[in-house]
């Protein structure tokens, strides 16, 4: 297992939280069309980083992790 901090799927996640949040206290507003758009792209993003990963990280609590016997 590889540390969560190493993911790029977590990472990727992170940036659009950021991005998200960014956007909603600038007060920008954004086509809807773009918006899906993106989303869109996010999903495919992300697919492909899961396909491309075939090793699970650790969870934010490695005690979790004990008792689940991982």
């Amino acid at each position: 297992m590889k540390p969560w901090y190493k993911s790029r799927t977590v990472w990727t996640q992170i940036i659009t939280l950021l991005v998200a949040v960014l956007t909603a206290l600038v007060g920008q507003d954004f086509n809807p069309k773009v918006v899906s758009a993106l989303l869109i792209v996010l999903a495919g993003v992300n697919a492909v980083l899961r396909w491309l990963t075939d090793q699970r990280i650790t969870s934010f609590t490695p005690r979790l992790d004990q008792l689940r016997g991982r």
